[in-house]
Order: structure tokens, then sequence, then C-alpha cells
């Protein structure tokens, strides 16, 4: 079957459908390619937008990474330029892989129009740049605020408070003489107060090491870092599948409409989505 048939057919039968009255005929009735996908062309623009904002809010932290090396004198005003660059780079995405999708599919579909090669390259470079910035963004991010073992802080906290109040102890006038040393009386109390800090801090250092983190923690934060770089992962390929289709679909809506307007002898005009 041509294009132009099967384009022929998709229009009867969305005619045929939407001028039915029974209403078993919406859901047994066999309905044209165009009727069944408007959900999914819905789906597709705001998939594309939720991307966006995945892409954009993980890829801030890997922009403000980048930031650290410009000497910027204005406070926060790297915050300003990171969102900046970002929006732009999400828009010339959108803009770049729109205009290969198009020509792509408005070439497939028979709209006699060449192929944007050279929006493939652009849009693969920046998806590249997006890549790099939102993968960093959350690895980092993900690093950088993933929480300590909740047992290292409860005995980080208990060696941080030991060592208060041996401070305020060596502080009391009731502990010391004028000279400013400690009673003789009161060294064994010294030491052992000491020696308690010392047993933590060896316990602490057994169990954590410096790293202040647990093997079970550690593999904990882990999942949440890769997982994050996963989602972005995921992120930026569904955004081109949402674009894609979102090209094919208006298309095939372009030829069925521009096909029809032939066969009834009536002007179309092109859609913008499709002119070179």
């Amino acid at each position: 079957m041509s294009f132009e048939e099967q384009s022929r057919l998709e229009e009867n039968l969305a005619k045929k459908q939407k001028t039915s009255k029974n209403k078993f005929a919406n859901r047994f009735e066999r309905k044209s390619w165009l009727i069944r996908h408007q959900s999914t062309r819905k789906l597709s623009r705001t998939g594309a937008i939720f991307t966006h904002i995945i892409s954009a809010a993980a890829g801030l932290y890997g922009a403000l990474i980048i930031m650290q090396f410009i000497p910027i004198p204005i406070p926060y005003f790297e915050y300003f330029l990171a969102v900046v660059a970002l929006v732009c780079l999400e828009l010339l995405k959108r803009s770049f892989s729109d205009r290969f999708w198009d020509s792509f599919f408005g070439n497939r579909l028979g709209f006699n129009m060449p192929v944007r090669y050279g929006s493939a390259c652009i849009n693969i470079l920046l998806l590249i740049v997006s890549l790099a910035l939102s993968v960093a963004g959350t690895y980092f991010g993900a690093n950088d605020f993933s929480p300590n073992d909740p047992k290292a802080e409860i005995l980080d906290s208990k060696i941080k408070q030991k060592e208060a109040d041996l401070k305020i102890w060596l502080t009391n006038p009731v502990n010391l003489v004028s000279s400013g040393e400690v009673k003789w009386g009161l060294r064994k109390v010294q030491k052992a107060k000491e020696d308690e800090i010392l047993r933590l801090e060896k316990s602490y250092f057994d169990q954590y090491g410096t790293l202040q983190i647990s093997q079970d923690w550690k593999a904990r934060n882990d999942f949440r870092k890769y997982f994050a770089v996963l989602i972005t992962l995921l992120a930026e390929i569904l955004f081109e599948c949402f674009m894609g289709f979102a090209s094919y679909y208006d298309a095939r809506l372009y030829r069925a409409r521009k096909l029809g307007g032939q066969k009834n002898g009536t002007p179309v005009k092109k859609s913008l989505a499709l002119a070179v």
C-alpha cells in the first residue's frame, strides 16, 4: 500500500470514528493510527518537558563544579550563570533535535526534503555535553550529599561531647592550682578522661576509618549514586525518543491533512514543524 493510499485510509477511518453514534464503535472497531496514538503524542510532549527538567536539575550541580574553576568576584553569581547556561543548553537541544527528526521523518514519508545531518551532529554534541554535566552532577551531588552511617555519627558525636567536657573540666578553677595546672590529686581523673577519648577514637577508626562510613553504608550510598546516574541517562535517551515520536506523529498528521486537502480541492498550509 502506497503512502497516499495509507493516509487516505487513515483519514477515512478517522472520519468514520468521529461521526459514528454507536457507543461500541470506539471500543471494538478498528481505529486509524493517528487516532490510536493521540494520547501517545500528548505523552511525548509531557515526557519531553519532564526529561528537560531532570536533565537541567541534574546538570546544575555539574555546572556549578565547572564554575568553581572560573574566578567570579560577585557572590552567588555562579548560580545565575549555571542556570542561564543550562536553560540555553536545553533550548538548543530541543531545537536541533526537532530539526533533525522533522527532516528525517519528512524525508522518509515522501515530503522531498533533505535530512539535516548537520543538525544531527550538533544534536549529538549537545547531548554529550548535557550527559557530561548531568551525569557528573548526579554522581558528585549524590556523593557530596549522601548521609553518613547513623552509627558512625552517634560515635563521632559522643567523641566530640567527651572532648568538650574535658575542655570545660580543664578550665574549671576548682580543678586547677594557681599556676593553671591540674591539681596533683586530680591528674588521674584527667588521664582517665583522655584515655576514654582515645579509646572511643580508636574504636571509631577501627570500625569506620577516615571515610567516616561503614562498608554497609558505603554500599547504600553507592547505590544512590549509580541509581541517580542511571535515571539521568534514561532521561537523556527518553528525551530523544519523545522528540522522535512527536516528529513522526506530526509528519503523518501533516501528510494525512495534506492529502485530504488535495482530495477535496482545498488549500493546505504546510506544517511549521516541517518547514525547511
